[in-house]
């Protein structure tokens, strides 16, 4: 649950503070209600399946000297995940900005580069399904539920990547050749 809040706190200040969305784009009230639903639907999904909440469990103390070596892995590579999500999308928000200054610039569609973009489209997706597969691996194996939840992050993730690795193509002539859309090499 502290990995949850830590990502959902992350980007409601992305969201609120550090993001340039474009004044003339909209979203549409169904994406906007889907957020709050998975988000919310996630949480109940964690506390639903956690000590004290599963049928004949009772709540327990944080105790780290009750973590395997597979915990702090997965911890790692969430909290790898979460950070390099969250350059991915300063490095986006840079293209809108005046360096020194701070002040938005414009806010076109730039070609990102630097970081993982230098490999893919859309790494801030990618890292979104890492964070939920690293919760699923460590901490979430026997929840049906919280592989649902991984199965339409995943999904979902891969579409949206793949949606705007073909406007980009589209869009930049001079698109890199290499970039794949989410995944390295591959997808």
């Amino acid at each position: 649950m502290s990995l949850m809040c830590l990502q959902c706190t992350r980007r409601f200040y992305e969201t609120n503070f550090v993001q340039i969305f474009s004044k003339n784009n909209k979203i549409s009230i169904g994406h906007y209600a889907v957020g709050y639903v998975h988000y919310f639907g996630t949480i109940l999904t964690i506390l639903a399946n956690s000590e004290g909440f599963v049928g004949g469990s009772h709540p327990s103390g944080l105790n780290f000297s009750q973590l395997s070596g597979i915990h702090y892995v997965t911890i790692a590579l969430f909290l790898f995940s979460w950070w390099h999500q969250y350059q991915s999308n300063l490095i986006l928000v840079n293209l809108r900005t005046d360096r020194k200054t701070g002040k938005v610039i414009t806010e076109k569609h730039l070609l990102p580069s630097g970081g993982f973009f230098d490999w893919i489209s859309s790494p801030h997706m990618l890292f979104e399904v890492v964070l939920y597969v690293a919760l699923l691996v460590g901490f979430m194996e026997k929840s049906l539920t919280w592989w649902l939840v991984v199965i339409w992050v995943t999904s979902n993730q891969i579409y949206n990547a793949m949606c705007t690795h073909t406007w980009y193509k589209q869009t930049f002539k001079n698109y890199p050749r290499k970039r794949k859309a989410i995944i390295p090499f591959t997808i």
